[in-house]
């Protein structure tokens, strides 16, 4: 039998092109955001609206496919200064691309994280993967440091805008030093400091420590170390 050539069935073009778009559509987006909207330092395993530490917001940007950006940003209502008291030690940034801090536009850091209640050895926070940025922060307190990046795959990350050991408009205080400022174990090409250069006071061992074989190429540029934020001598 034969079949006019009218009821062949033909592809519906239309509806290809919808199906096309629609898969498009599913695309994870190029970016992600995470806000922090609370001091407590808690995790229920969600980050959203209601309430999202930063224990929270690092674990889900971890959670993110390495080649995704991924934004840790600070936005707690009702309080001018916030202060985050760690009652463990954070998880490490092991997904790269991710960058803490809001923009660098003021003089005075966004949030201060306290690691007085960490053991010693432990950092405030710490780095194992490529090409995060951490700014605009203010870390008093850590029984070893308040950044370190280490491993061998800790490579081109940036630390710019930081308070560290100081309050968070940079003047001095007391019981507010780190051991250590910035510590880089085996880390390579990674940029501490430049346009916008951290200011690091009150160290009870170094301001800023490189050590290991492995590690190469990093930059140390035009930071304050040992100096309150308006250059007087501590």
């Amino acid at each position: 039998e034969v079949i006019p050539e009218e009821e062949v069935s033909k592809p519906n073009v239309q509806e290809s092109s919808k199906l096309i778009k629609n898969k498009k559509a599913k695309k994870q987006p190029k970016q992600y955001t995470f806000t922090v909207n609370t001091t407590t330092d808690t995790d229920d395993g969600q980050c959203n609206e209601i309430h999202c530490s930063l224990r929270e917001a690092i674990n889900s940007s971890n959670a993110v496919k390495k080649s995704k950006k991924k934004y840790i940003t600070f936005d707690i209502p009702d309080d001018p200064l916030p202060t985050i008291i760690l009652e463990t030690v954070l998880p490490p940034l092991n997904s790269s691309n991710i960058t803490i801090g809001n923009e660098l536009s003021k003089c005075i850091a966004d949030v201060t994280i306290d690691g007085q209640s960490l053991d010693q050895g432990q950092s405030i926070i710490s780095v194992t993967s490529a090409k995060n940025v951490i700014q605009g922060l203010n870390l008093v307190n850590s029984p070893h440091a308040a950044i370190i990046i280490l491993g061998n795959n800790s490579d081109t990350n940036t630390i710019q805008g930081n308070i560290i050991g100081l309050q968070q408009n940079g003047v001095f205080g007391h019981d507010m030093g780190n051991k250590f400022g910035i510590v880089i174990e085996n880390g390579q090409g990674n940029i501490v400091g430049g346009a916008n250069p951290n200011v690091i006071a009150n160290s009870s061992e170094a301001g800023i420590l490189i050590y290991s074989n492995k590690t190469k190429k990093n930059q140390i540029v035009k930071n304050i170390i040992g100096l309150a934020k308006n250059t007087g001598y501590l």
